[in-house]
């Protein structure tokens, strides 16, 4: 009793992310074994303290500079941001025996992103960084408590929604599930990644103000991205969404255009039925519903451009289907530049709109980089067009356009001002 690893505990940790700068996982079972989460560390030889503790973390701290601080060493291999994270909250909770002391010296000492979770079997503890780049809410309900990344959860078990916990804020949950705040860290400007509500977050969790639903907040940029492009768009009969990512962008953009929202593409599932199917050897990563696209001009929107691989067969799959015209409306600016704060995006090198810099189509020297978006979409539109000529030489994709959200859109559309803007702008929060 009083070890993390107590399977009697009356709570428990988990962690459904992979850990953060572990990129080799994905060709290596051993690695992702090695540092999957949560992160279990033990301390041989240290007498008179609880030796073992878990860790969890969202994010991504800079793990060579954590190494710096280090006194003491589990034998775990784990080679992850995590595990350095959880090993030096572990120290500092030794030196200073206050589990507050430890998290405040973690905030002010150890750059980088994280929601943290830790246990040594007493206690469970929960902060994030003083900037608050990523998301953590707590919930209740029936005396559980529960902290977690997306509110959404909550929804789906009737649990209640309390509050997100704040940039620089600590949470202390005792065995007997009572939880103690405090905010340890006041520090301005904040840096939420605003890529979180925009991307990733399931559309009924709420955004970081914790009041607002992600929905809205994607509802208002389709209507912010009609209201600044209305003027230039061609004609189209229908909005298109991208599958999924694109559904409530499209049907704000749909509802200000005052056109259709239709939703006539899917991904074809391996379980299917059919009365008849036959062996198919080629597998599309999209279905069309050829009998509504034939002949039209469609407009599809989407979540972001990353390396530009959906875009490229969703295009492909409308105009095998027989659209006449296919237009692309994005939410998220142009992302010049990869995330060092968790964000799983590729190296800079596989970003589309990094080509731009590469090319010398669009100069940066360090600071921040500074476009005009219609431009930007221009020359976007024709790296796709070249891009569709080379994986579909039978497409002629000239009526191909991509229309690029902005920064002054995500500014008007989010209840929240300051945010992390480096992958668009390349200037670092603060």
């Amino acid at each position: 009793k009083g070890i993390a690893y107590d399977t009697r505990a009356t709570f428990f940790l988990l962690q459904t992310k992979y850990s953060t700068r572990t990129n080799v996982q994905r060709q290596d079972k051993e690695s992702l074994e090695l540092n999957a989460q949560p992160i279990h560390l033990w301390y041989d030889g240290l007498e008179g303290v609880v030796n073992d503790c878990l860790g969890v973390h969202n994010g991504e701290v800079e793990d060579d500079k954590i190494k710096d601080f280090l006194k003491i060493h589990s034998p775990m291999k784990a080679t992850v941001d995590s595990r350095y994270l959880t090993e030096i909250y572990f120290q500092k909770l030794l030196e200073s025996n206050d589990e507050w002391k430890a998290a405040e010296w973690v905030m002010n000492n150890v750059e980088g992103a994280f929601t943290f979770g830790f246990s040594k079997g007493d206690s469970l503890i929960f902060f994030k960084d003083k900037r608050g780049y990523r998301p953590l809410c707590i919930g209740e309900t029936d005396g559980l408590i529960m902290l977690t990344s997306e509110s959404g959860f909550f929804n789906d078990y009737d649990i209640d929604f309390i509050d997100e916990v704040k940039p620089g804020e600590m949470v202390k949950v005792d065995r007997d599930l009572r939880y103690e705040r405090r905010l340890l860290v006041d520090h301005s400007p904040k840096a939420p990644c605003a890529f979180e509500d925009i991307y990733f977050k399931d559309f009924v969790s709420r955004d970081f103000t914790g009041e607002h639903s992600v929905r809205e907040t994607r509802e208002r940029v389709g209507i912010e991205l009609y209201k600044f492009y209305k003027n230039e768009l061609g004609n189209f009969d229908f909005v298109v969404p991208v599958i999924e990512s694109g559904n409530t962008y499209g049907q704000a953009f749909a509802a200000a255009s005052g056109k259709m929202f239709k939703d006539v593409v899917r991904k074809p599932e391996r379980n299917v039925r059919y009365f008849l199917r036959a062996k198919i050897e080629k597998e599309h990563k999209y279905s069309v519903d050829d009998l509504m696209v034939r002949g039209r001009d469609i407009l599809a929107t989407d979540d972001s451009l990353v390396r530009g691989d959906t875009i490229v067969e969703f295009y492909a799959s409308l105009k095998k289907g027989g659209a006449k015209t296919v237009s692309f409306m994005i939410a998220w600016p142009p992302i010049f530049f990869t995330c060092n704060n968790g964000i799983d995006t590729p190296t800079r090198e596989e970003l589309y709109a990094h080509k731009l810099i590469e090319r010398g189509l669009v100069e940066y020297n360090g600071g921040e980089i500074r476009y005009d978006v219609h431009r930007v979409n221009d020359m976007i539109t024709d790296l796709l067009r070249e891009n569709i000529k080379h994986e579909y030489p039978e497409i002629n994709p000239n009526d191909l356009y991509v229309y690029y959200g902005t920064n002054e859109i995500l500014a008007e559309s989010l209840p929240y001002k300051q945010k992390c803007s480096f992958c668009h702008t390349g200037v670092p929060p603060k």
